[in-house]
Formats: C-alpha cells, structure tokens, sequence
C-alpha cells in the first residue's frame, strides 16, 4: 500500500500533462496486471476443479484430484471421495490467495520501476532541450537535480 501511496503522491505533484498521462498509464497497466494475473490464476483452479467432475459425470470415474491420502476415507466410496474432493478443491482455493497476492505486489514493483523510468526519460529530454535553448545555468542546475532525486526515488 504504501508503494500505492507513492504513486498517487507523485501523480498528484505532477501536473504536468506528460508526466500526468505516464502516470495514469502506470496505474492502468497495473489494474490491467492485477486482472490478468486474478484471471489466469482462476482459470487454472477451475481446471484444476472441474476435471474430476467432469470425469465422474461423463465417465463414471471417481478420479482423485490430487495424491493426498487422508486416514479413514477410503476413495472407492462415495462419501469419503466427496469428502477428499472438497478438501483437494479447498486447498488450490486457498493457496491461490497467496499466490495471487505474491504476484500482484511483483507485478506493482515492475510496473511503478517502469512508470518512475519513463518519468526519468521525460525529464531527461527536457533537460537535452534546454541545452539545446541554451537556458539559464541556475534553472538547468534545478532541473538536474530534481532529475537526481527522482533517480534516488527509483532506487529506493
């Protein structure tokens, strides 16, 4: 949250209408991350799930989801292997919320890194066109070392 914070600080501070638009499209590659990563990690569940459904309805075959063995479920009959179902269909459930999470703060890192890059860049183009129109050395030494400072922000 606090990587969040950040990015709507420095979205609010920069005004300008580039660096407004870079950091817009930080935050909206960042949802687009978060729903790709959700979607994925969802589908790969309910195919995880749905097979040995689908296999039993269709088939006929009570086919375990995973090789967990629990004690005193015998999977030949249909109460132990829904009881064994449930909790093979549990675990992914439930483990998938840490992966999720796992890769949504990953994929916040890389994206604000390439968002505070593209900052970087701006800044730097700015900086080559005001040595090109020749302007003052006191506004080009400000210029400079906010560009510093955001290099200090990228890499803490």
């Amino acid at each position: 949250m606090s990587l969040v914070d950040f990015i709507y600080v420095l979205a609010n501070q920069n005004t300008d209408e580039r660096r407004e638009r870079i950091m817009l499209d930080t935050t909206k590659t960042i949802f687009y991350h978060f729903k790709l990563v959700v979607a994925g990690f969802s589908c790969g569940a309910a195919v995880y799930s749905l097979y040995p459904v689908y296999d039993y309805f269709f088939n006929g075959n009570l086919t375990p989801v995973s090789p967990m063995i629990f004690p005193f479920a015998d999977d030949g009959t249909m109460r132990s292997y829904w009881i064994a179902m449930v909790c093979n269909f549990a675990s992914p459930w439930w483990n998938i919320f840490g992966a999720v999470a796992t890769s949504c703060i990953f994929m916040t890192f890389v994206d604000v890194y390439g968002g505070l890059v593209l900052l970087i860049e701006n800044d730097l183009k700015k900086f080559d066109a005001m040595w090109t129109r020749k302007c003052n050395k006191k506004l080009r030494a400000a210029v400079f070392r906010n560009i510093m400072m955001e290099i200090m922000d990228l890499a803490r």
